[in-house]
């Protein structure tokens, strides 16, 4: 039988903007798109895996972060949030699991 190796817990972090604070308009150093704010916050932070849906209807976006240190999770969503709303307000949840494969 094999030794059972345990994942480090991952921290997972899902959040939501309104359409109106996401403000990529591609000046003064700022993406112009979602997927470049999304790149550049992936090669700032590569630990951290980010995902993010847009529901046209409800005008929202949704960001969805994985990491294994909720520092380094923090610290990037941060960043994303910075470049693509500079004056947004953010409510979150946080929870913390293993996930096996």
């Amino acid at each position: 039988m094999a030794p059972v190796v345990s994942a480090p817990p991952l921290v997972t972090e899902r959040f939501t903007l309104s359409a109106a604070s996401v403000e990529l308009s591609g000046r003064d150093g700022h993406p112009a798109t979602l997927q470049e704010a999304l790149k550049q916050m992936s090669a700032r932070h590569p630990k951290v895996r980010a995902e993010a849906n847009t529901n046209g209807k409800t005008r929202q976006t949704e960001f969805f972060f994985k990491s294994e240190s909720s520092k380094e999770l923090e610290r990037a969503k941060r960043f994303l949030v910075s470049l693509v709303s500079p004056q947004a307000s953010v409510c979150a949840t946080r929870t913390a699991q293993r996930l096996t494969e």
